[in-house]
């Protein structure tokens, strides 16, 4: 289920003329909210006392009310969040239980950007019966401290002034809804889904109604800091056509996702300049298994834009061995070639339905035969004294990042520890200092050297030292 209830309350029908003194008397004694508009200014419901609200509160797992700090951004029901990055209005919580969404902030917005203004609520009267121009949204909060929560289902009546659930939702009495909202931690989540092959080779997952959404690498996909809830999900292709995903992304659980053979819409391409375009640059270097960067230049986009979607992908067919690219959606990456050979990537950017590439070519020569990585400090036999700190040294052939870890236990590989990360290694000599952990008792340890992204195994002491009290 979403991470937040919905109740009812009789204190927030629409109200006539004569209530407008008890209404702002209401407005005066509650909490006031801080609401900022895409427009200039802001309101807290006192200065239009007439107009219904709409209240969010903020709880903790026992349902108690709870502080929350951060932002509540309202999204369109159907937004998607590869053409548009900005959401309807966003809300600044400043560290309160509850805060109040008026009928005037949503007023606001502009006419082009409520969705529900399609053929089907066209047919709806203006006027006291109702509006064509409801806007259907969800609310997503994510807290400074890394929490989050969404709501979804609501609607905002311009004509009549109230809140209310959505069409296609029950609401006994017309009354608006009150939102309570439990932020959880925030999680990233990753799966797999089958698409048809008229889907292409690039796309994206997205989330409707959320600004949450995915690059596909292969079948794969992860969505990064997701609030729990259950969700809907589309596939967009690199055409621009949407596809409709069977299966309910629900964070409880793990599973594969299908899309639907058909399309359901397509996306305007309008949104990438003329001059949109993207460069990958070859090269060729000695010693195979060194990991390299990946640097693609963008033209005509700003590659912060959130509606960008970048991938780099090895072209296996004309490329000697399968190479690892650690994250292969971002412009600036790194890749680790295994073997010597050739290699050829393509870049590829996406804005709307525009979809731009470039390939480049990566040799590899055989280079020397290198000489095996090995630790020279501390040496098999040594004693390190618990709590204090000591030189780790070590020797190796080739360039990159690497984690130091160690091991006091059994040297499983669930008991190793990380000692330090993204260390820069370079041909030759390198050490670093590490601060042996207290243990309490006489223990051997090993230490070993492991490579970004790859995690493969550079060096392991082949015998132990000591850790001693």
């Amino acid at each position: 289920m979403n991470p937040f209830r919905l109740l009812h309350s009789p204190g927030f029908r629409a109200r006539g003329r004569r209530s407008i003194a008890a209404c702002l008397a209401a407005a005066l004694l509650a909490s006031p909210a801080v609401l900022h508009t895409g427009c200039d200014g802001g309101t807290t419901g006192v200065d239009n006392p007439g107009l219904a609200e709409l209240p969010v509160e903020f709880r903790d797992q026992a349902g108690d009310v709870s502080l929350a700090q951060g932002t509540l951004e309202i999204y369109d029901w159907v937004h998607n969040p590869a053409i548009d990055s900005e959401p309807l209005l966003r809300v600044e919580v400043p560290n309160r239980t509850r805060i109040r969404l008026t009928g005037d902030a949503f007023d606001r917005i502009d006419s082009t950007r409520a969705s529900d203004r399609v053929a089907a609520n066209a047919k709806r009267s203006a006027g006291p019966a109702g509006s064509d121009r409801v806007i259907r949204f969800n609310l997503v909060f994510r807290s400074a401290s890394g929490s989050g929560a969404v709501a979804t289902g609501l609607s905002y009546d311009p004509v009549l002034k109230v809140f209310s659930l959505a069409p296609g939702f029950s609401s006994p009495g017309g009354v608006a809804p009150v939102v309570k909202m439990l932020p959880e931690p925030l999680i990233r989540f990753a799966a797999r889904i089958h698409r048809e092959p008229s889907a292409g080779e690039l796309g994206r997952v997205f989330l409707p109604g959320t600004p949450f959404q995915a690059t596909l690498v292969d079948s794969d996909f992860a969505l990064q800091n997701l609030p729990e809830g259950r969700f809907s999900m589309r596939l967009l292709g690199s055409e621009g056509y949407v596809y409709a995903v069977r299966e309910t992304l629900d964070t409880r659980t793990s599973r594969s996702f299908t899309s639907a053979p058909d399309p359901i819409g397509r996306i305007d391409a309008s949104i990438a300049s003329p001059g949109f375009a993207v460069e990958a640059v070859g090269l060729v270097y000695d010693n195979p298994g060194e990991s390299v960067a990946l640097q693609g230049k963008l033209l005509g986009a700003d590659s912060s834009d959130s509606r960008l979607a970048v991938l780099w992908r090895l072209l296996r067919s004309q490329s000697s061995d399968s190479a690892r690219i650690a994250e292969p959606f971002r412009l600036s990456s790194q890749i680790l070639f295994p073997t010597a050979g050739t290699y050829v990537l393509e870049l590829s950017a996406t804005l709307g339905a525009t979809t731009v590439r470039d390939t480049a070519q990566y040799t590899v020569n055989p280079g020397t035969v290198p000489t095996p990585a090995n630790f020279f400090a501390p040496l098999p036999g040594d004693s390190l004294k618990e709590g204090e700190s000591y030189k780790i040294g070590w020797n190796t052939p080739i360039s990159g990042l690497a984690r130091l870890e160690y091991n006091y236990k059994d040297g499983a590989e669930q008991s190793w520890v990380l000692a330090a990360d993204s260390l820069a290694i370079q041909p030759g000599g390198s050490s670093t200092l590490w601060k042996a952990p207290v243990i309490g008792i006489t223990a051997p340890c090993l230490l070993r050297l492991r490579m970004i992204p790859s995690d493969s195994i550079l060096a392991q002491t082949p015998e132990p030292f000591f850790l001693v009290p």
